[in-house]
């Protein structure tokens, strides 16, 4: 998941998934969701990456 700016971008096994742009939220809450069956995860990570230029 990268966000930048007013945008979103999901990668799901190096594909990208899903792009949202003009997004308003500028900090807050991550949650995972699967709709439809039990989800598990392997390998999650985090981590914060400077804004490109500074």
């Amino acid at each position: 998941i990268e966000c930048v700016g007013d945008e979103v971008k999901v990668w799901v096994n190096g594909d990208l998934v899903n792009h949202g742009f003009d997004c308003t939220a500028k900090k807050g809450k991550l949650a995972i969701q699967a709709e439809g069956s039990e989800v598990e995860f392997r390998k999650f990570e985090l981590t914060p990456i400077n804004v490109l230029g500074e």
